[in-house]
């Protein structure tokens, strides 16, 4: 199971980059669990290497909810034009 997450979540979640588009987002993550239309001023960038936060505009976030006891969330937000501008995964402890 796993390896299956690693696969279907963990490496096309890395693979996203600030100002990619919402199609280029769903081409390479798949149809999200949920798309939520809520407005955010604060944004937040995760990588490989650092979390980063800063302010970006969001209006639209795909969440893709893998199947965890842990209620884990890889969420990408989306600004008026369509451009990804912010990227979190979410975990419970």
């Amino acid at each position: 199971m796993a390896q299956y997450q690693d696969w279907r979540y963990i490496h096309p979640w890395g693979r996203i980059e600030r100002g990619d588009t919402e199609q280029h987002v769903l081409q390479t993550m798949g149809r999200p669990d949920r798309v939520l239309f809520e407005r955010s001023t604060d944004g937040t960038w995760e990588s490989a290497h650092k979390i980063e936060d800063y302010h970006a505009e969001s209006v639209k976030q795909f969440r893709y909810v893998p199947f965890s006891i842990t209620g884990e969330e890889y969420g990408i937000g989306f600004d008026s034009s369509g451009r990804a501008v912010s990227k979190f995964h979410i975990t419970s402890p």
